[in-house]
């Protein structure tokens, strides 16, 4: 009896301690789903892009000269994230964006490298390109 009362104690306090933890990991500040300023850095060119990225694991992007590029994200683990979008570029050019980013523990921030490949329509490597993102979520305020 007393050794059934010490394995379920243990049980306890194993599943106290990891809950939390299984938890935390879905919480409002470890998702990636909202709308987000995206600071671009690739050196000699710098932007800003507006990104939305659904529950759902869908990203609707829209950059400054009015393309828009439509892909998905998943979480790797813990507050790591891949996200991958497809657009094109002027000259029957499409371009394809893959990237690793690191979302804050507050969640409101995210940053990481990045890398854009080129490509013909048939699918022919033109160039890439390589640099840095930085997100910010952008609040929802009533009016």
């Amino acid at each position: 009896m007393k050794r059934s009362i010490q394995l379920s104690l243990i049980l306890f306090l194993l599943t106290a301690i990891a809950f939390p933890t299984i938890v935390n990991a879905d919480t409002a500040g470890n998702q990636i789903a909202g709308t987000w300023e995206v600071h671009i850095d690739a050196g000699a060119m710098q932007f800003t892009d507006l990104s939305s990225m659904t529950r759902d694991g869908q990203v609707i992007t829209v950059n400054p000269g009015g393309g828009t590029a439509l892909g998905g994200w998943q979480r790797v683990q813990g507050r790591t994230y891949d996200v991958n979008f497809t657009g094109f570029a002027p000259g029957d050019v499409r371009a394809t964006i893959f990237s690793t980013v690191d979302l804050s523990t507050d969640g409101q921030e995210f940053s990481g490298p990045f890398l854009t490949e080129f490509r013909d329509l048939e699918g022919n490597l033109l160039f890439d390109m390589e640099g840095t993102v930085h997100g910010t979520r952008l609040p929802i305020i009533g009016f």
